[in-house]
C-alpha cells in the first residue's frame, strides 16, 4: 500500500481571493481588519495613481511570522492562540479580541492588485520584505502551490523603504497594478462603508482609527464644502453623536458577569427609565453583549441626511460587532439578519423595520459567534447566533416599540419634534408612567430610575387622570418607595377635597340651572304672546286706526250691496203688485243673492270695527289657517251675544294659499248661523294639514257643534248643500254659500251624521282646501 496526499492546484488563490473576497470593498475591510488584530492604533490608506499604502503602527510581523503565518495558507495563529505569544507583555492593558481568525484575509491582497511588496518590523527586529507576483499563480492550475516561490529579503537599515513604516513596529502593503480604478466616487464611498467599521461606542473597544490619503484629490476636496464627500482625512463614525439628542435610543447591556440585562431607555437627551433583570440568554452570558439602538422620526431622519450627506435608510440599519469590528454585511440596507422588515410587512404600524432603527450590536467573538468564511455572508447560524437575534428582538427593538409605537406615534404632531416636549402633555405623559408601571410588574425586572417629569400623575382636570393615577399607585407597590407613597397619598386627598367642591359646585349649579330653565321658558312664552299678537295685527287693526279712504271704501261696498238687495227686493214687489206669478227658482234665486250681499254687508259692517276692509275684499297668498284663527277669535264676542262660543283648535298648522278673506269670513259666519239654528252652543273649527305621494298638502278644516245634528228626512245628506235646502226654518242658502265658498277654492266639503265626539255630537262636516 502506497500513502498519498493531496496537491493544492494554483487555482486556490483566485478561489480564495476572488471567491471569498467578493468585492474591493471587502478587501480593503479584511486588510483594516487585519492591522486591527496585529493592535495598530491607526492604520492610513494612500492611494496612488496605480498603487495603493495600507499602512499601519501594529506589533508588526518577524521573519519568522511572515514565514509560518502569512504564507501558511489558511492558518490563522489567532485562532490556535499563539498569535500575541511574544506580545503578551506589551498588549496586557487594553487587550483586543481578534475581528479575523479565518486566515484568509491576506488574499484581500490579490483581489485589489496584481502585484505585492510587504514591509514589517517587529519590535527589537529588522524590517522585512517580501514580494509577490499574483499573476503566476494565474498561468497554470496544474502548477502545485507550492511551487510558486515569493521573495523574502531583509531591508538594510539606511534602506528609504523603512521610511514608509509609520511607527516603530508595523506593516506596510505596497499593492499595484490594481484590478479596479479607484476614481472619486469610488473612494466617496469606500470612506463612507469604512466608517461603518469604527464602532460609534466607543467605550467598548480600545482607540482605533483610520485615515485616507489621496493627493490627487487634494485639490477637489478643497471645493467641496460637505464635510462627508472630503475624501482625504480621517474616517469618523460620528452617526450616534449626531443623533444622540434628536432620537429615542435604548442602551442595553449585561452586567455581573453576564447574569444580569441593564437597559436605559433616552428619548431626545432625556432618560425615560432605567431597569435591571435578570439574563435569560446562558449562551451568551460570555459575550458582553452592548447594544445601542435608536428610532429615527421625521426631524432625525432629516437631520442625519444633512449632516450625513445620505438617506438614513441608505446608511444602514443595526449594525454588529464582533470584538469591536464590524461584521460583514449586517446593517447594510438589503440585509435583514435580524429579521425587522419581514416583522414590519406583518405590521407596519405596529413593529418597527430596518428603515425606522439605527444603531450597533457589540459582542465578544465567543464560540459560536464566528462568521463565515465568505466575507459577506455575516454569521453561522449557530445557536449562539440565533439566540443573539432573539436577545436583540426582545431586549432592544421590542422594548423600543413599546415607546414609539405605543406612546410616540400616537401623538401625530410628535414626528416633527426634536424635543420631548409633547411626551409632557397629560395623554402622553399618562402612556409613559403605564408603560413604567407595567415594566415594574413584569417578574424579575428592577425599577433602577425613571423621569418623574414624565412618569407622574397628570391634572385632576384630565381624562388621563385615572390612568395616570392607577399607574402610579401600582408602581409605587413595586418599588416601595416612601416619597412615592407620600405623594400618592397627597394627591388622594386633594381629589376627596375637589370631589367634595365640585359636589357643591354642582348643587349650586343645579339651582341655577332650574333658574336659568324657568326664566327661559317665562320667556318663550312672552316670545310666543308676542309673536301671536303680531300675527292677530296682521289682519286685524283696532278700529280707531281705520284711515279715510278704508272708511270711504267700506261705505261704497254697503251702499254697492245694499243698492243690489233693494233691487230684487223691488223686482220681487213690483212682480206682486201686478199680480204677475213668480215661480219659484225665480224666488229662490232672488232670495239666495238677497241672502249672500246681506251676509257680505254683515261681514262689512263686523270688520269695520276690526279690521282694514280693502285688505279683506281683494285676493291675498298668505296663511289661510292663521286668517281663520284670528278672525273667530277676534268676532266671537259678536256671536255670544247669540248663544254660541266658537273656537279653533290648537295647535296651528301653516298652510299659505290664495284666497279671498271676505269669502272665508262669509263661510265662517254660515257656520256659526247654522249651528245657532241648530241649538248649539259651542263650535269648533280643528285644523289640519295632510299629504300623501299621490296629492299635494291639504288644509283639512273638520267643523264640529254640540247642536241637535242633522235631520233624519234630508237624505242623502249632500242636499243640504244645494241651494233651497234647509235643516232649520230658514231660506237653505246658508251651507250653500259655504259650498259654494269651497268650490271658489278648488276645494270639497262632505257631512257626516256621526258627530265627533261625546263633546262633539251634532253636525259635522270636513272641508278639505288643496294648496
Amino acid at each position: 500500500m502506497s500513502r498519498h496526499s493531496f496537491r493544492v492546484s494554483t487555482g486556490l488563490k483566485d478561489l480564495i481571493g476572488r471567491g471569498l473576497i467578493t468585492n474591493e470593498f471587502v478587501a480593503v475591510f479584511e486588510l483594516v481588519k487585519n492591522s486591527f488584530d496585529a493592535h495598530a492604533n491607526k492604520v492610513i490608506l494612500r492611494f496612488g495613481s496605480d498603487s495603493i499604502h495600507i499602512i499601519d503602527d501594529g506589533k508588526g510581523m518577524s521573519r519568522h511570522d511572515i514565514i509560518n503565518k502569512w504564507l501558511f495558507v489558511a492558518y490563522s495563529a489567532k485562532r490556535d492562540g499563539t498569535e500575541d505569544v511574544d506580545y503578551r507583555d506589551s498588549i496586557r492593558k487594553g487587550r483586543r479580541d481578534f475581528a479575523g481568525t479565518k486566515g484568509v484575509g491576506r488574499f484581500s491582497c490579490d483581489r485589489l492588485g496584481k502585484s505585492l511588496v510587504l514591509l514589517s518590523k517587529a519590535k527589537n527586529r529588522p524590517t522585512y520584505k517580501l514580494t509577490t507576483d499574483w499573476t503566476k499563480y494565474e498561468v497554470d492550475a496544474q502548477e502545485d502551490f507550492a511551487n510558486i516561490q515569493c521573495d523574502l529579503s531583509q531591508l538594510r537599515p539606511g534602506s528609504q523603504e523603512n521610511d514608509l513604516l509609520a511607527a516603530e513596529t508595523g506593516t506596510v502593503l505596497h499593492i499595484t497594478q490594481l484590478r479596479t480604478s479607484w476614481d472619486r466616487q469610488r473612494l466617496v464611498q469606500l470612506k463612507l462603508e469604512l466608517a461603518k467599521l469604527i464602532n460609534p461606542i466607543e467605550e467598548i473597544s480600545p482607540k482605533f482609527s483610520i485615515e485616507i490619503e489621496a493627493r490627487k484629490e487634494s485639490d477637489a476636496d478643497k471645493q467641496e464644502s460637505d464635510p462627508v464627500k472630503k475624501i482625504n482625512g480621517p474616517v469618523q463614525n460620528k452617526v450616534m453623536d449626531i443623533l444622540k439628542q434628536r432620537t429615542t435610543t435604548l442602551s442595553v447591556h449585561f452586567s455581573d458577569e453576564g447574569q444580569r440585562v441593564e437597559t436605559e431607555l433616552v428619548d431626545r437627551g432625556e432618560m425615560i427609565y432605567q431597569i435591571s433583570e435578570p439574563n435569560t440568554f446562558e449562551s451568551l452570558y460570555e459575550s458582553e453583549f452592548r447594544a445601542e439602538i435608536s428610532f429615527l422620526n421625521r426631524s432625525a431622519k432629516v437631520i442625519f441626511a444633512r449632516k450625513m450627506g445620505l438617506r438614513s435608510r441608505d446608511f444602514g440599519s443595526i449594525f454588529l460587532f464582533r470584538n469591536g469590528f464590524r461584521v460583514y454585511p449586517i446593517g447594510n440596507e438589503t440585509n435583514d439578519f435580524f429579521g425587522l422588515s419581514r416583522r414590519k410587512q406583518q405590521g407596519w404600524s405596529r413593529y418597527l423595520g430596518t428603515r425606522d432603527l439605527i444603531g450597533v450590536v457589540d459582542v465578544k467573538g465567543i464560540k459560536g459567534i464566528d462568521e463565515a468564511t465568505s466575507r459577506d455572508q455575516g454569521l453561522i447560524l449557530t445557536r449562539e447566533a440565533r439566540e443573539l437575534q432573539k436577545c436583540v428582538l426582545e431586549k432592544c427593538v421590542i422594548r423600543l416599540e413599546r415607546y414609539v409605537v405605543d406612546i410616540s406615534w400616537k401623538d401625530k404632531l410628535d414626528k416633527d419634534e426634536d424635543t420631548i416636549s409633547r411626551m409632557k402633555l397629560d395623554e402622553s405623559s399618562a402612556l409613559i408612567t403605564s408603560l413604567v408601571s407595567r415594566l415594574a410588574a413584569t417578574e424579575g425586572v428592577e425599577i433602577i430610575g425613571f423621569n418623574p417629569d414624565l412618569v407622574r400623575i397628570v391634572s385632576q382636570r384630565s381624562d388621563h387622570f385615572k390612568t395616570s393615577m392607577d399607574a402610579m399607585e401600582q408602581l409605587a407597590g413595586k418599588i416601595s418607595d416612601p416619597k412615592l407613597t407620600d405623594y400618592i397619598r397627597a394627591v388622594k386627598d386633594s381629589v376627596r377635597e375637589l370631589a367634595r367642591e365640585k359636589q357643591e359646585a354642582d348643587k349650586i349649579q343645579k339651582k341655577a340651572v332650574k333658574r336659568a330653565i324657568r326664566a327661559e321658558k317665562e320667556a318663550e312664552k312672552a316670545k310666543k304672546q308676542v309673536d301671536k299678537e303680531r300675527k292677530r295685527n296682521r289682519f286685524l287693526v283696532a278700529a280707531s286706526s281705520l284711515d279715510h279712504d278704508t272708511v270711504l271704501n267700506l261705505h261704497h261696498q254697503i251702499i254697492m250691496y245694499s243698492s243690489d238687495v233693494k233691487h230684487h227686493i223691488l223686482r220681487l214687489i213690483k212682480k206682486a203688485k201686478k199680480t204677475i206669478d213668480i215661480s219659484y227658482n225665480d224666488l229662490l234665486s232672488s232670495l239666495n243673492v238677497i241672502s249672500f250681499r246681506n251676509s257680505q254687508i254683515l261681514s262689512a259692517a263686523q270688520f269695520a270695527t276690526k279690521s282694514g276692509y280693502v285688505h279683506q275684499a281683494v285676493k291675498t297668498r298668505d296663511d289661510i289657517a292663521l286668517y281663520i284663527h284670528d278672525y273667530v277669535e277676534h268676532v266671537s264676542p259678536l256671536w255670544k251675544s247669540r248663544g254660541i262660543e266658537v273656537i279653533v283648535s290648537e295647535p296651528l298648522p301653516q298652510f299659505v294659499v290664495e284666497y279671498q278673506p271676505i269669502d272665508i269670513a262669509i263661510l265662517i259666519d254660515n257656520l256659526v248661523t247654522n249651528s245657532v239654528k241648530a241649538s248649539a252652543t259651542r263650535l269648533c273649527l280643528f285644523l289640519s294639514v295632510i299629504s300623501s305621494e299621490k296629492r299635494s298638502e291639504q288644509l283639512v278644516v273638520n267643523v264640529a257643534d254640540n247642536g241637535d245634528g242633522w235631520a233624519a228626512e234630508i237624505d242623502p245628506l249632500d242636499t243640504v248643500l244645494e241651494k233651497g235646502t234647509t235643516t232649520t226654518s230658514g231660506a237653505g242658502l246658508g251651507l250653500y254659500h259655504v259650498a259654494d265658498v269651497v268650490r271658489s277654492l278648488n276645494g270639497s266639503i262632505s257631512l257626516s251624521r256621526t258627530g265627533q265626539s261625546k263633546e262633539w255630537s251634532g253636525a259635522s262636516i270636513s272641508i278639505r282646501i288643496p294648496k
